[in-house]
């Protein structure tokens, strides 16, 4: 486990022990890399209105923590490597990246890169990827150009539209016109979007279910999500062009 040091010096990621902490643009967060099944949580006393985010799930030990391999930061990314368990067929690797904001309506956001491979001749693959969301609302993306969003029913359990009707793009924004607190936007990008959910169970979780395919030996499966908290009057349209950029950049080169 790494101490921050002067080669792993990062504008973005402070990491002491087992803990790493987040400061992009308006966005400040905590990430236990023991648990990663908890996300990111909210840094300070000013932000604890907010909901954790990009909540990993998969097996750990009985005490639900999972000591990883391998932590290093480089530049704006956070990497942990989990090596392969019993109850977990297959050695995962995730990329916590900062996204500075480029523009005045977005406060600050992260892209989750995950990798999973294995050296067993097939095994299940399968990562719950979910974000507490405080909206009472959370809509779907259907249409880029017009920043056309359809809502779920916010009284009950309910599927996102697959596509290509529904894009995976969901926006999270105050049900309250006057709060002032931000909208929140998760994409997955389409080579890896399938479909979605949002259930109530004392609190509101945005769901999303990753590698689903079966995993074979050799095979690296890669997934990546964005997430950004918002700002301004016109966060659909904001949003929107956000999923766009997504879909049309490269993935990043990882170790």
């Amino acid at each position: 486990m790494i101490v921050n040091s002067a080669e792993n010096a990062s504008p973005f990621w402070t990491c002491q022990e087992r803990r790493a902490l987040l400061s992009v643009g308006g966005l400040s967060a905590t990430l236990s890399l023991d648990e990663p099944q908890q996300g990111l949580q909210p840094a300070n006393r000013a932000a604890t209105r907010l909901p954790a985010i990009l909540q990993i799930g998969f097996d750990g030990d009985a005490s639900g923590r999972i000591a990883p391999s391998d932590v290093y930061i480089r530049g704006r990314d956070l990497i942990a490597t989990y090596e392969r368990s019993a109850a977990r067929p297959f050695r995962l690797q995730i990329y916590w990246s900062a996204l500075p904001p480029a523009r005045r309506d977005v406060l600050g956001g992260v892209e989750l890169i995950l990798s999973v491979q294995t050296d067993l001749l097939e095994s299940v693959s399968e990562l719950r990827l979910q974000s507490e969301v405080a909206a009472a609302c959370v809509r779907q993306l259907v249409d880029p150009a017009a920043a056309r969003f359809i809502a779920f029913d916010p009284a009950k359990p309910s599927a996102a539209a697959p596509p290509p009707a529904g894009l995976g793009c969901f926006l999270c924004a105050p049900a309250d016109a006057n709060s002032d607190l931000p909208s929140y936007v998760e994409m997955i990008h389409p080579s890896d979007f399938r479909t979605a959910a949002h259930a109530a169970h004392g609190k509101r979780f945005l769901q999303n279910r990753l590698f689903a395919q079966r995993l074979e030996k050799g095979v690296i499966l890669r997934s990546r999500v964005r997430a950004y908290y918002l700002a301004g009057s016109d966060v659909e349209r904001t949003a929107a062009e956000l999923y766009l950029e997504f879909t049309e950049s490269e993935p990043p080169l990882t170790a």
